[in-house]
């Protein structure tokens, strides 16, 4: 809520990485509304401006009920989007190599499936967690 449109926050990105800024991008949380072949598309335009993605994490129930549907939170909840965001961590993971980390609260589920990912996890619980690596 209240964020500038990602068009925008693209065109700042880059500008701070041309100034040689290092850029941080949180890709958190990932929304069940947004494709696969979007997420992937994005990462492939912003990765080289790209120093590193903390946090990477699906979207969480902990979540506000003011910033979210309803309906949404109730589909987390009973996994209802979890076939999704397997296959959207299998796809994008590999394409962020080794410059992400995961959101604590995401692990679980990254190991119940199986999937794979770099063993640096962030916590959410303040500002120094965004520390680079």
């Amino acid at each position: 809520p209240n964020s500038s449109p990602i068009e925008e926050r693209i065109v700042v990105l880059k500008e701070l990485h041309k100034a040689g800024l290092h850029t941080v991008v949180s890709l958190e949380p990932l929304l069940p509304n947004i494709t696969i072949e979007e997420y992937l598309q994005l990462v492939a335009e912003i990765d080289p401006y790209v120093k590193s993605y903390e946090p990477v994490g699906k979207l969480s129930n902990n979540i506000p009920f003011e910033f979210i549907d309803i309906e949404e939170w109730q589909g987390i909840e009973t996994g209802r989007y979890d076939a999704h965001y397997v296959e959207l961590f299998k796809a994008l993971l590999p394409k962020l190599g080794n410059k992400y980390r995961i959101a604590e609260h995401s692990q679980a589920f990254l190991d119940k499936y199986g999937i794979p990912y770099s063993d640096k996890t962030i916590k959410l619980s303040s500002s120094s967690d965004y520390s680079p690596f």
